[in-house]
């Protein structure tokens, strides 16, 4: 080994068992300074530092109860909006075949009425034409009427009054028609 290596080995020896009076008192001084600081922390740092962590702990703790309590209302209130959504479904689905069941109705009765109308629509105009096909006739057996006596007179060249020429003459188209 070198020699300085050694002379270093000595000198901390030397030094680490060179106790004197002095050190004694300055590690029971020390000591007591600590003892001391330790009872002024305790006092003045330790309960208001403790004190503040469990007032801190249980806020902490209130809030992850108030969470979970918030969590469970949160899942009822989901199970009830989902079941009221499927209400809500079904409760549409039925207006709706109510309203389709009622359109349906209308419709219908919008039709039977508009049959009926066009019905009475065809009934009235067969009427009309059957009055007039009537008109007709009657006009028409007038004229040939008419036309009948003036040939006959024509032919018979007699005078026979109007009126009763007419009646004869009608009464014979009557018979022919029938």
């Amino acid at each position: 080994m070198p020699r300085t290596a050694n002379f270093t080995v000595l000198w901390w020896e030397e030094e680490m068992f060179n106790f004197d009076e002095t050190f004694f008192s300055n590690f029971i001084f020390t000591i007591i300074n600590l003892l001391f600081l330790y009872w002024i922390l305790k006092k003045l740092l330790f309960k208001p530092v403790t004190k503040f962590m469990e007032s801190r702990s249980e806020r902490v703790k209130e809030a992850i109860e108030s969470a979970e309590a918030n969590k469970e209302e949160i899942e009822k209130l989901k199970l009830e909006y989902m079941e009221r959504l499927k209400s809500a479904d079904g409760e549409g689905k039925k207006i709706i075949e109510e309203h389709r069941e009622r359109a349906n109705y209308e419709y219908n009765m919008a039709l039977s009425t508009a049959k009926k109308d066009a019905q009475k629509l065809v009934d009235e105009a067969r009427k009309e034409i059957e009055s007039e096909k009537t008109r007709a006739i009657n006009d028409i057996k007038k004229e040939v009427s008419d036309l009948v006596i003036s040939a006959t007179e024509k032919v018979i060249e007699k005078n026979i009054d109007s009126e009763t020429n007419r009646k004869l003459i009608s009464e014979f188209i009557d018979d022919t028609v029938a």
